[in-house]
């Protein structure tokens, strides 16, 4: 089944090989996510009968990329000194009335002592993390084919499915030596139907697939090392040795149902509501013996609002979107058995050791000045964002709790120089807490873990980036270069762990189309 659904999302970029006419312009082709955007009101929608909706023909689009970051600035867990290359297809085929979109892509990231997390990739809410404390130099590889497909059933009838499949590996080559490999596979059909000329009906469901393996193993086996088994704020189980092993697993529903209703030709509204479910259980041991590591549960509902207005010249988007996380982090207390001098686990029983709840919501704007064809030639948006987490471990009560608003504003120009398309865009963020209180005391981990993690999540920054872009026609081609870059600086907090550092970025490319 993978398989099959893998050759749907390779099918996407490489069938623009097959020629056809279509009634891209050159212009469109050189910014066809700007054009998606703008003309098709349900972009970045997870029902995959949004492909249906675009409003470009066909388009192939390779690009290679480079990306380097390096600061202070960064979560506990997180590295910061990074850099990495990116290989990538995209394309667009429209074939009367079926519409493939879709690519594959290739990672290779490297990170600088890093520590605190062997997780590839684990739900980023889970608490029940691997973990070591020996900063080390990552390489992390990642392979990812994606593809969706519309088919018109009938002129008020449509079908789609979507397919992702993510595959990674991730290691270092220093003592405690880590290796982790992990898939996500996500499969999701949809449908879509008009009620009426003006107003139409969506749903999809799906599943979303885990699976991961760490393993830690020493040249020098006579040393021993501390290993973390980590069960939210800092809170862990110890265990030691020169190795271990972990197995996770997950298996998530989710489901959506979307309406879409015409005002007129310019005015249209786009709702989407969903709702999910995420199961992730880890198991450490190996074949040697079975310890449960906890039961990671998230029930999460989410909210999608986009009104657009479009007319010959000028198009304004105001998007509202929201989601509550409700978290449930679920401990096994076990005794250590042994039997014939073999040793296991006996689970005694289970009880909530985490919990967070989690809104998060986001206003944001959008205006686009359009050229003659419908293109974006200036386009300036903001948007502001509300985030509110509470968590709580216990039995000991340990919490943390905040509150946090992130403010962001961005222009970006596009026009001609001779042949050229140039696009130069600068955009700058504010982010800071409006309240933030948390209680750590006794946890040996406090200094060296749970009180910088905290310091981060709360801390006030401010952000400015830039980017500039070129794209060139030449013959049935569309050559396209960019470079952007930016910082983040602390500028404060509720603890100053991370004042006045930075953190520095940088982007680059190349890209073809045709």
């Amino acid at each position: 089944m993978q398989k099959l659904l893998a050759s749907i999302a390779l099918l996407s970029p490489f069938s623009a090989f097959a020629g056809g006419e279509g009634d891209n312009s050159v212009v469109r082709q050189m910014q066809y996510s700007d054009f998606n955007y703008v003309h098709n009101l349900e972009y970045g929608s997870l029902n995959p009968v949004s492909a249906s909706g675009i409003p470009i023909n066909e388009l192939a689009v390779i690009s290679a990329g480079y990306n380097w970051r390096q600061g202070d600035y960064h979560r506990i867990d997180d590295s910061g000194h990074s850099n990495g290359l990116s290989v990538d297809a995209y394309g667009i085929k429209r074939l009367d009335r079926v519409v493939f979109e879709g690519g594959l892509a290739y990672f290779n990231q490297n990170d600088r002592s890093r520590c605190w997390n062997s997780s590839l990739f684990q739900n980023k809410l889970n608490p029940f993390i691997l973990a070591d404390s020996e900063p080390s130099d990552y390489n992390t590889e990642r392979f990812r084919v994606n593809g969706r497909m519309s088919y018109n059933v009938s002129n008020v009838f449509r079908f789609g499915i979507n397919a992702d499949y993510n595959v990674g590996v991730m290691s270092d080559e220093s003592d405690p030596r880590l290796e982790t490999k992990g898939m996500r596979f996500i499969i999701n059909p949809g449908v879509q139907w008009d009620v009426t000329t003006a107003f139409s009906v969506g749903a999809t469901g799906g599943v979303n697939l885990f699976n991961e393996s760490a393993h830690y193993t020493c040249v020098q086996t006579a040393l021993n090392f501390q290993f973390y088994i980590m069960s939210g704020l800092g809170t862990f189980y110890p265990q030691s040795g020169a190795s271990y092993t972990r197995d996770a697993k997950g298996t998530s529903w989710f489901a959506s149902v979307d309406f879409r209703y015409k005002f007129s030709n310019n005015v249209s509204d786009y709702l989407s509501v969903t709702y999910s479910r995420e199961n992730e259980n880890a198991t450490d041991g190996g074949s040697t013996y079975q310890f449960k590591a906890g039961g990671y549960l998230n029930d999460k509902f989410g909210f999608y609002n986009r009104l657009s207005f479009v007319s010959s010249r000028a198009a304004h988007n105001i998007e509202i979107w929201a989601e509550s996380n409700s978290v449930k982090g679920r401990w096994f207390d076990q005794k250590s058995v042994t039997e014939n001098g073999t040793t296991h686990y006996e689970v005694m029983g289970s009880s909530i050791k985490h919990k967070e709840s989690r809104v998060q919501a986001t206003m944001s704007y959008r205006f686009d000045r359009l050229d003659r064809q419908g293109v974006s030639s200036f386009t300036a948006g903001g948007s502001a964002m509300f985030l509110m987490s509470d968590t709580k471990n216990y039995p000991e009560l340990y919490f943390q709790k905040y509150s946090r608003i992130y403010v962001s504003a961005n222009v970006m120009k596009h026009f001609m120089v001779k042949r050229v398309r140039l696009g130069v865009g600068l955009d700058g963020a504010y982010a800071t807490s409006l309240s933030a209180s948390s209680d750590f005391n006794g946890l040996e981990l406090e200094h060296k873990y749970s009180l910088p993690l905290y310091a981060y999540l709360t801390s006030s920054s401010v952000a400015v980036n830039g980017c500039i872009e070129a794209k060139l026609p030449v013959k049935d081609f569309i050559i396209g270069v960019y470079i952007a870059g930016g910082t983040e600086m602390c500028i404060g907090g509720k603890l100053d762990n991370y004042k006045n550092d930075g953190l520095n970025s940088l982007n680059c490319g190349l890209s073809l189309a045709f």
